[in-house]
């Protein structure tokens, strides 16, 4: 069951010119940028309409992570927005789409983790998925959508809420596991980042949102910047990171939306 939430821009604002609407659909990596959405709509004007598939990812390229109720659950979102969305509003895609290092209590294994991304059967599912989200990205291609996936983010070994006072900082949990090296990651989610590019060459009006340089600005990615938490646990971001990426999140959607959308009667 999706629970739908909408933010409007406050009619008292200067609404920009005919803003897009923005249409999300997620599970708690989608709900992890509300207070970037809710900012978004104050500060443009935007409609942003979020449907929140609890624990069911949509188009996360891992097939295994979207069974059970999860294909009943965004079929109603998808059929609502498509009965909704008009000609150039937004369709935005945040998902986890890497294997986890942790959870949040423990350490994964990272042999299996990087198993289970570059792996065989990984590559194949990989494929499998990357041929369905085609075509499940259609309907919104032929009404002129634009489709903003997420590019994977930075993921950690330990989760910041365990490790960030000082009565837990030596953690045995904690210790090695918020600061990551730029180049390994850039490596594990390189296999991800390819199959988003390659939905891109196929569908219409895709674009991939890149947060990686702006999360990970050094040679090593860190959990927290000056001091303030940029991640919540080992992959879903913070508040405060919602805040830094707001600005960027404007420009990406500005960006898309200047961009000639497709005949969609040609489609």
């Amino acid at each position: 069951m999706s629970i739908v939430s909408i933010w409007r821009g406050d009619s008292c604002r200067t609404q920009r010119a005919r803003m897009p609407h923005i249409f999300v659909i997620g599970d708690s990596h989608a709900v992890s940028y509300t207070a970037m959405l809710m900012r978004f709509a104050m500060d443009t004007g935007a409609e942003v309409r979020a449907y929140a598939n609890g624990g069911c990812p949509f188009l996360s390229l891992q097939l295994s992570r979207e069974a059970g109720n999860c294909p009943r659950n965004t079929k109603a979102a998808v059929a609502d927005i498509l009965v909704r969305a008009r000609e150039g509003d937004v369709l935005f895609l945040p998902s986890l789409r890497l294997n986890r290092l942790s959870d949040q209590n423990t350490r994964r294994d990272e042999t299996a983790a990087w198993q289970a991304t570059i792996g065989p059967p990984a590559v194949a599912g990989r494929q499998l998925a990357v041929a369905q989200a085609i075509e499940a990205l259609k309907p919104f291609e032929r009404i002129g959508m634009r489709i903003v996936f997420d590019a994977p983010k930075p993921v950690f070994r330990a989760s910041p809420f365990r490790c960030s006072d000082w009565f837990n900082a030596q953690n045995a949990f904690c210790v090695d596991g918020l600061s990551m090296d730029r180049a390994e990651l850039e490596r594990y989610r390189a296999p991800t980042l390819e199959a988003l590019e390659r939905i891109a060459s196929k569908v219409g009006g895709v674009s991939v949102w890149d947060t990686f340089p702006i999360l990970c600005p050094g040679e090593k990615c860190d959990a927290s910047i000056d001091g303030h938490p940029l991640f919540y646990d080992g992959d879903h971001i913070s508040g405060y990171a919602n805040r830094l990426l707001l600005p960027y999140f404007e420009q990406e959607i500005e960006s898309v939306s200047a961009t000639p959308v497709p005949n969609a009667a040609a489609q």
